[in-house]
């Protein structure tokens, strides 16, 4: 494939080249010009031998584009670099705000007391699996044991063997020698002891176990004559480490990226002194231009807050007196209830003693009873929202507060949307200017203070709520007085003693009349004070929901400000980058176009010549390097596959000549040769097997 970077140069030097035909052209049709003239002029001077002295005036100056283009990248840049400032003096006061809230909300969320109650409780599951774990440990600890055991008894058995065969002398030298690679004699030495210590750990009981039955065997089968034999065993090993090339691979891509890093870092070093170098012969102009933007901001108004603070603390207050004033009417009407019980008692006292009998109307008995009850079932559903109004106030303040944390949080949002908006326009029209001159902008923020439409809205809602306290509790103490003047009306009242000889039966309806249309109003105001207390409490809970849909929807716009911020810093540091990549061009085609301008018109179509010539060259060369480093890739490819292949042949081969030398003739043999003359042993025999 075509590298895309040098299609890119290819084409960027297409262009820069088209600029210097063109002016060739001009330059071209210029000369025919002159020499059209210069015949004219011949001509003229040969008719009427007439002297003429032709002088050619040249007057060198940069072109006033390149200088204009100049000037406006300088200023972008300048601009630039003062937005991307307040941008992260912006993003730290954001930061330090959000980290100064979080704190706030931890300190908030750490006065709240929470009692945890541990109740301790055996998982069946869990103690299924103890159980199934100790069974496993006792099977583990028996089978240790019996192997213990048969260890025991085989080291009694080749003790008995050795004691019976004392005149068999063994020796046996076997001697291993291990020579890595010379390259990398550190790495592998390190990993080989590693690796014996390793096996030596996991697998040594196995292995003592199986060489201690194999040499009993061995002990049973020999006869009484041995032969006294040393067997020296030679193993010598070669082995490439794969980390070593891994790590030489590793190496030769950091020499590339390296060489390259370095080539980057020359080319912008030297950017860099063509742009200072510009920087000192340039002055430019600067232009003074105000600039006044008007800014809404919405600041807390100090009045309005002390006079949402006396509301609250007028409501609670209200609230306390409401809560007094309950408390006072719930004790008037237990002393009515025992004066009535009282005033029955004695009345009953007396119609026994006048031998009148007085009963009551079953029906009117069954529907005071439901009454009462109903308003026993209303007085607990009052107690119980009650209750719930009462943690929700509770809850009120931190919900008021969370509530100014996010609408401080939203406005800070919108400030920094504003902001990202300002910035994105003025990038526009950044990219759009072509000025003469460099512009500095002195931008003056006009406050406009107003107050907070949520504040004016939270102290509407307070004045309402204390409106609506004040209510209940002139309700409440109406109610008050009105059972102070029952209990003093009762209190007055005589018992009157009639003595009638005639036995009646009556029915009393009177005071149970009384009774009903008392507890009936009593049910209605029960009712209606419900019915209040619902409509607080669904109010108060669609004000959680708003506030916690409010706080998610402000994470997630928070969010997503923070990747807008994070994608707008990218994209100026991509502008910054072109900026400098465009100066460097521009700095380059003007010292390219002053070298045109001060060479003459035969030299310059020489110098164009071989400008073309030389970049036609590079061209070449960057192309013969492009396919020496791929040839050299390809190249360390097929080296690495070569020594990857010679490795596995290697160890291949050195798997096949494993041999075994006699002491006595110094013949060679396989390791099943030797082990049928029986010069190794079994576990000797497997490990070179294996």
């Amino acid at each position: 494939e075509q590298d895309k970077a040098q299609a890119e140069e290819i084409l960027k030097l297409k262009e820069e080249l088209e600029d210097p035909r063109r002016q060739e052209g001009a330059r071209e049709s210029e000369v025919t010009l002159l020499r059209h003239q210069i015949t004219v002029l011949s001509e003229e001077k040969n008719k009427e031998q007439e002297k003429v002295t032709e002088k050619e005036v040249v007057k060198l100056q940069n072109d006033p584009q390149l200088e204009t283009e100049f000037r406006v990248l300088q200023e972008n840049k300048e601009r630039e670099s003062y937005q991307r400032q307040k941008q992260e003096e912006e993003l730290s006061f954001l930061q330090d705000k959000m980290k100064r809230l979080e704190r706030e909300r931890a300190i908030a969320e750490g006065k709240i007391t929470v009692k945890e109650v541990l109740k301790v409780e055996k998982d069946l599951a869990t103690e299924r699996e103890v159980n199934e774990l100790r069974r496993q440990y006792e099977d583990e600890k028996s089978k240790s044991r019996s192997n213990e055991r048969e260890k025991a008894e085989l080291l009694r058995k080749i003790q008995v063997l050795e004691e019976e065969n004392a005149k068999v002398v063994i020796q046996e030298k076997v001697r291993e020698i291990v020579r890595p690679d010379p390259k990398a004699e550190n790495e592998v030495a390190n990993l080989r002891m590693e690796l014996v210590e390793q096996e030596r750990r996991y697998r040594g009981g196995e292995e003592e176990l199986k060489s201690f039955q194999n040499e009993l065997a061995y002990l049973k089968n020999r006869s009484g004559q041995v032969e006294v034999k040393e067997i020296i065993k030679e193993v010598i090993k070669y082995k490439t480490d794969p980390e070593t090339e891994k790590e030489l691979q590793r190496l030769r891509e950091e020499i590339v990226d390296k060489t390259r890093a370095i080539e980057r870092a020359d080319v912008e070093i030297y950017q860099l002194k063509q742009e200072i170098q510009t920087l000192k012969d340039t002055k430019p102009q600067v232009q003074m231009k105000e600039v006044v933007q008007e800014v809404l901001q919405y600041r807390e108004d100090p009045k309005t807050k002390e006079e949402v603070e006396s509301l609250r603390a007028q409501l609670a207050e209200e609230q306390k007196k409401h809560v007094d004033l309950e408390r006072e009417r719930l004790l008037q009407e237990e002393k009515i209830r025992q004066k009535e019980e009282e005033l029955s008692q004695v009345k009953e006292k007396v119609v026994q003693q006048e031998v009148v009998k007085f009963e009551q109307d079953p029906t009117l008995k069954a529907e005071i009873n439901s009454f009462s009850e109903s308003i026993e079932s209303e007085l607990k559903q009052m107690d119980s929202l009650r209750e719930e109004l009462r943690k929700l106030q509770r809850r009120r303040p931190e919900l008021e507060r969370q509530l100014e944390e996010l609408e401080k949080e939203r406005q800070a949002r919108r400030e920094a949307e504003l902001e990202v908006q300002r910035l994105k326009v003025r990038l526009n029209e950044l990219e759009q200017q072509e000025r003469e001159t460099t512009e500095r902008v002195t931008v003056k923020q006009k406050v406009i203070l107003q107050q907070d439409p949520q504040q004016e809205k939270e102290h509407s809602l307070l004045k309402l709520e204390l409106e609506e306290e004040k209510h209940r509790r002139q309700v409440l103490q109406a109610e008050l007085e009105a059972l102070r003047k029952k209990l003093l009306t009762l209190e007055k009242m005589e018992v009157k003693e009639k003595v009638v000889f005639s036995e009646s039966i009556q029915v009393d309806k009177g005071d149970t009349e009384y009774e009903i249309q008392k507890l009936k109003s009593n049910l209605e105001e029960e009712s209606r004070r419900k019915r209040e207390l619902d409509a607080d409490i669904d109010r108060l809970e669609a004000r959680l929901s708003e506030v916690e849909f409010n706080n998610s929807k402000s994470s997630k716009e928070l969010d997503f400000l923070r990747e807008e911020n994070h994608k707008l810093h990218l994209e100026k540091q991509n502008l910054l980058l072109e900026t400098r990549r465009l100066q460097s061009e521009i700095e380059l085609t003007a010292t390219e176009a002053r070298d045109l301008r001060n060479i003459t018109q035969v030299d310059s179509r020489v110098n164009l010549d071989t400008r073309f010539q030389t970049l036609e060259r590079e061209l070449e060369d960057l192309k013969t390097l492009s396919r020496e480093k791929d040839a050299e890739i390809e190249q360390l490819q097929n080296r690495l596959k070569t020594v990857a292949i010679k490795r596995e042949q290697r160890e291949n081969h050195l798997r096949r000549s494993i041999v075994v030398i006699d002491p006595d003739t110094g013949n060679e043999m396989s390791p099943e040769e030797a082990h049928k003359y029986g010069l190794i042993e079994w576990s000797l025999f497997l490990k070179l097997k294996n």
